[in-house]
């Protein structure tokens, strides 16, 4: 790669609009690809295929090293769980704020936004629109200059207005990213990167509830505490946030969590679920708790969780009791107006 291009990663490199733009953009930069199925590619002098899903703050964290500029699509990345628990604006915003958490710990110079037209305003900005200024906002909250291109066509079929639409929006993604390249390139190899390993069944639940406070941990205590209100259920956590889960007459954990500070700050709490009767050992779920910037929201997302139960089982059964007691906990905030648990107040 030529170290007088500028570098530049692309999200949702393999999304129909992404490939487009990895076509245009090739000519003039040198390319990080992200996509989950990267490692299906060959690298080429222009173009580094990374493996990566966004859903994974610490992917998201390895696979932008070094890059200058970041080019992130909204809505350019969907759920490949097994069973997915969870609205559209929530999934884009955990993408958001993974990508723009991940910018600022590679001292990424400039994310560039490629989001859609606005077209109304206030009430009238359909849920797509609100959707993407959300994604907007979470990417310029971390302290990185964002860059927002509203050029992306709303159809993803290829016309002709649409290529020649993608002509300008990437002529105008590289005018973005040319000022300043000064970052080494890294080696190339023509060799594929390694193939994705089959997983297997796996969720992922992302529930969206009101908190004021920036605090994750507190919000983390808070819910294992209402836990140990239902009937015949019991929650501990200690001062390190590691938990435990599990019914009042069974001697082993439904679930077990590990608190792994290196992933965590005071805005986000990651725990890895790393047993308990209710999870396959050895696997990679984890639980998270996300405060948005600037919205007075926290979201609770399960991530990459493996059951222990049978699919047909768990789908039927634990997956929607979990639901359910989220949308409880979530009533049960909004009574307390979103504050920390005081309860027995």
């Amino acid at each position: 790669m030529d170290k007088l291009r500028p570098v530049m990663a692309l999200s949702g490199a393999i999304s129909p609009i992404g490939m487009e733009l990895l076509r245009r953009l090739k000519k003039e930069a040198d390319l990080i690809a992200l996509s989950r199925s990267g490692g299906r590619f060959y690298n080429s002098r222009q173009v580094v295929w990374r493996p990566c899903d966004l859903f994974s703050l610490a992917e998201a964290s390895a696979c932008l090293k070094g890059a200058e500029t970041a080019v992130y699509i909204v809505h350019g990345e969907k759920s490949k769980a097994s069973l997915t628990q969870a609205n559209a604006a929530d999934l884009e915003a955990v993408l958001a704020d993974n990508f723009a958490r991940a910018a600022k710990k590679n001292g990424i110079r400039k994310i560039i936004c490629l989001s859609y037209p606005l077209q109304g305003s206030g009430r009238r900005l359909s849920r797509l629109h609100k959707q993407a200024l959300e994604a907007e906002q979470i990417l310029g909250a971390y302290g990185t200059p964002v860059a927002v291109i509203r050029a992306l066509p709303l159809k993803r079929r290829l016309t002709s207005a649409a290529a020649l639409l993608l002509d300008k929006l990437a002529q105008a993604v590289l005018e973005e990213a040319v000022c300043g390249s000064d970052q080494s390139a890294w080696q190339q190899t023509d060799k594929p990167l390694a193939a994705e390993a089959e997983r297997p069944p796996h969720v992922r639940s992302i529930q969206r509830m009101k908190w004021e406070s920036g605090d994750a941990a507190a919000f983390a205590r808070c819910y294992m505490q209402w836990v140990s209100s239902i009937p015949l259920m019991e929650a501990d956590i200690d001062e390190r946030l590691d938990c435990r889960i599990w019914c009042s007459f069974l001697k082993r954990p439904l679930l077990e969590m590990a608190y792994i500070a290196e992933r965590s700050s005071p805005d986000f709490v990651h725990m890895h679920i790393k047993g308990g009767l209710l999870a396959k050992a050895h696997s990679k779920g984890r639980l998270e708790f996300r405060v948005i910037p600037k919205t007075g929201s926290l979201l609770v997302a399960i991530q990459d969780y493996v059951p222990a139960l049978p699919w047909p089982v768990y789908v039927s059964t634990q997956a929607v009791i979990h639901v359910l007691v989220m949308h409880v906990f979530r009533v049960y905030l909004k009574i307390r107006n979103g504050k920390v648990c005081q309860f027995g107040n």
